[in-house]
């Protein structure tokens, strides 16, 4: 079920011009929570952007965070504005945890974490993602003025 809502790839429709940074591109999205929401899929809901979490003295903020009424899981989706970057998976890895901790009750499965970057190298995610037991989910997310690109790229109808 994680594999019918969870995408490869995600389209944001956001121009490139529109954002400089994380901050933006989050801005973007939530100028856009409907688009959003059916983008990321069936069953979610939203709960909070820059969702705020203790995990013992330190404050961490996620950068959204949905709950999916289909897989009964919270999704934590941390957006990056470029490239894959390892530590990106600790950081994520973190927030998941935490929420397992400190927000999901006894009737809710594990968390999921989805790692959204712009690109990545695909080795370097592979090798950093194919051992994890935790549902953690890597993917990308294409924006307005790249789609013909990476349609034209990606798709099997030439």
């Amino acid at each position: 079920l994680i594999e019918e809502i969870v995408k490869a790839n995600y389209y944001l429709p956001i121009k490139s011009n529109e954002i400089n940074s994380e901050k933006e591109l989050k801005e973007q999205m939530m100028n856009r929570l409907i688009e959003l929401l059916q983008e990321v899929g069936k069953g979610n809901a939203f709960v909070g952007r820059e969702y705020k979490i203790k995990g013992g003295k330190k404050t961490f903020y996620i950068d959204l965070l949905f709950y999916n009424y289909l897989l009964h899981s919270f999704l934590v989706l941390e957006v990056k504005i470029g490239e894959y970057k390892p530590e990106y998976y600790g950081q994520l890895k973190n927030y998941v945890s935490l929420v397992d901790k400190e927000i999901r009750s006894e009737v809710d499965n594990k968390t999921i974490g989805i790692l959204l970057c712009r690109n990545g190298d695909s080795y370097v995610i592979k090798s950093t993602f194919e051992s994890e037991v935790t549902p953690l989910i890597y993917t990308e997310y294409v924006l307005l003025d790249t789609l013909d690109d990476y349609l034209e790229k990606n798709c099997i109808f030439k």
